[in-house]
């Protein structure tokens, strides 16, 4: 890391976030004082515009509450992802033309950074469901950063945004991905996403992400209801399964929720998928795990985990 200049953190957050919970329930990363392994606050003029969308709104219904609640905020294991991809430096990072799909992208911050930093890089597809505006709202951050930048900080064409409704994954081959919930997924004011029609407008399987090969998944913190512990191992397990991608690069919150953790690895094993929690070379050993339901506040870490599909399902 020495020899190497440290990625740029392109972010800039607005202060105006709305949370429709107590605000001190979701800490903010914690700052170190050694800030060589990881991604740098720069100078505003090369900064990120994040914008955070108003989410309290009285007349929509709230169908995906992990959409309405955490995706106008960048946490810490999107951070501690990057940090490990910039010291770890796996080989999808450094490919020529790889192509890098990210799952409930959020602010799309993660996205991004790993497009501002990887010059290599042919395609950074950042996507999110369209309840509850994240959708909308991650492709404005993503125009405030091409359209209205003075400096691009990726070349043109990188940066995709896509939807992906993960409800349609809910069965192996998705074929539960109901019509008739096209209209209840939809944002009351959706009409203005996006008039070049490059975005589908009902719910279900989104072709264009299926027509791609990924060289890699990733994704941080994205489970946080028993939706998610549902339906994020199905949705990994179609895309390794069906687009050749070669595994799904995870930051995860340990003992945020102990139960609902659980109840995600089992969903993990059911689904075929191993998981292994993977870190940078001189990084310490993560410390053992406690027996489950051991401890009252067992102390939470964020782990980066790789999770491929078992041989025989593969």
């Amino acid at each position: 890391m020495a020899d190497r200049e440290p990625w740029r953190d392109v972010v800039k957050i607005c202060d105006n976030f709305e949370y429709m919970v107590r605000p001190d329930a979701f800490p903010r990363p914690a700052r170190r004082p050694d800030a060589r392994a990881h991604l740098r606050r720069p100078p505003t003029a090369d900064a990120l515009t994040i914008a955070s969308p108003p989410l309290h709104r009285p007349n929509t219904p709230q169908e995906i509450a992990t959409a309405a609640t955490t995706g106008g905020h960048v946490w810490p294991a999107a951070r501690r992802l990057l940090e490990y991809v910039e010291a770890a430096r796996p080989p999808w990072a450094v490919r020529r033309g790889a192509r890098i799909l990210e799952l409930g992208a959020g602010t799309g911050w993660m996205g991004m950074t790993l497009a501002a930093n990887l010059p290599s890089a042919d395609r950074v597809c950042v996507t999110e469901t369209r309840a509850g505006g994240a959708l909308k709202w991650l492709r404005r951050n993503v125009a405030r950063n091409e359209d209205g930048a003075e400096e691009v900080l990726w070349r043109p064409g990188v940066v995709h945004v896509e939807a992906c409704d993960w409800t349609a994954y809910s069965d192996e081959d998705g074929t539960d991905a109901s019509t008739s919930k096209n209209d209840a997924s939809r944002d009351d004011d959706d009409d203005d996403d996006d008039p070049t029609g490059s975005t589908p407008l009902s719910a279900g399987i989104n072709p264009r992400l299926e027509a791609i090969e990924w060289d890699v998944i990733v994704g941080s913190d994205l489970v946080y209801d028993d939706d998610g512990v549902r339906y994020l191992p199905r949705v990994v397990r179609h895309f390794l399964r069906n687009n050749n991608s070669r595994h799904f690069l995870y930051a995860h919150t340990k003992y945020r929720y102990e139960l609902r953790d659980m109840a995600l690895w089992r969903e993990f094993h059911e689904c075929g998928l191993d998981v292994e929690e993977v870190r940078e070379d001189g990084a310490p050993s993560p410390p053992s795990s406690p027996e489950p339901l051991t401890q009252l506040f067992p102390e939470k870490r964020i782990a980066v985990l790789r999770i491929t599909l078992r041989e025989e399902d593969e």
